[in-house]
């Protein structure tokens, strides 16, 4: 299991390596934060508390991924030699 504000990596060459969240791409930010808001919208159980008033699936979604609570995984292909 990968440790608490880590993700599991690939497949291949490399796979199960551990990077912390920080190091996501813009596009696999954008993604996982697409992903999951799509998710609330659709009713999913919210993994934080939020503020009276939050209604926006984006935002929440937001809080969950600075709480690093968001359970996605992201895997990339190796990159072609």
């Amino acid at each position: 299991m990968a440790p608490s504000g880590s993700h599991t990596v690939g497949h291949g060459r490399g796979a199960g390596t551990q990077i912390p969240s920080e190091e996501f791409t813009r596009f696999e930010r954008a993604r996982i934060l697409g992903a999951r808001a799509l998710q609330i919208s659709l009713g999913a159980p919210l993994l934080v508390e939020t503020p009276p008033g939050l209604i926006d699936p984006v935002e929440i979604s937001e809080l969950e991924y600075q709480a690093g609570v968001i359970p996605i995984t992201v895997r990339r292909s190796p990159a072609d030699e």
